[in-house]
């Protein structure tokens, strides 16, 4: 599913479990995390809603020049 179709509730569960999982590994972004862990960003995505028995789904759209 896709993450903004996710309730908003889900929603905001995810960005807490994925603004957790950057402060506890010291990673300044997702970016970062998936480089240094050699993970897509949907692989990371999907290990941290695991983590936090979140359900699946893609992760949001980003847009790099924001």
């Amino acid at each position: 599913m896709r993450f903004e179709e996710l309730p908003s509730e889900t929603r905001h569960a995810s960005e807490r479990a994925a603004s957790r999982f950057l402060v506890a590994h010291c990673y300044i972004s997702l970016d970062e995390a998936c480089q240094t862990l050699e993970l897509t960003l949907p692989d990371l995505w999907n290990r941290i809603l695991q983590a936090a028995n979140l359900p699946e789904s893609e992760p949001p759209a980003f847009s790099p020049f924001c």
